[in-house]
């Protein structure tokens, strides 16, 4: 059985063999099922995945909204792609909403914005 912290890793390793392998199209592959599929195989990993399910947001029993995650993996971690200067805590809060939102245990966020990986795991309690 996978371990939150055993996918977290497994992802984040395909993530950076992604992102050295082909950067001119890293940034959609995620929500992309042909370029996923390229991606894992790639990558030499492939995950049981959903791409963008939909999740509606409650507030007192009124559905106010909808979430749509990028990606969710083994119905466990939450994944959000980004291309931004640096993941901040504006992300990280961000992402404690979509683990409340989807009921997931764990997150990750994937920042392709540079030649190296930036990524951080967040767990909810």
């Amino acid at each position: 059985m996978n371990t939150d912290c055993d996918t977290s890793s497994r992802l984040v390793r395909s993530s950076v063999v992604l992102l050295k392998s082909s950067t001119r199209w890293v940034t959609d592959s995620w929500k992309n099922p042909t370029r996923i599929h390229s991606a894992s195989s790639s990558a030499c990993a492939v995950f049981p995945a959903q791409q963008q399910p939909r999740y509606d947001v409650v507030y007192k029993t009124v559905k106010v909204g909808e979430y749509i995650p990028d990606l969710i993996v083994f119905d466990l971690v939450v994944v959000d792609t980004k291309v931004i200067e640096r993941i901040t805590d504006h992300e990280v809060g961000q992402m404690l909403n979509y683990l409340k939102i989807t009921g997931h245990p764990v997150g990750l966020i994937l920042n392709f914005k540079r030649s190296r990986l930036e990524w951080k795991r967040v767990i909810n309690y």
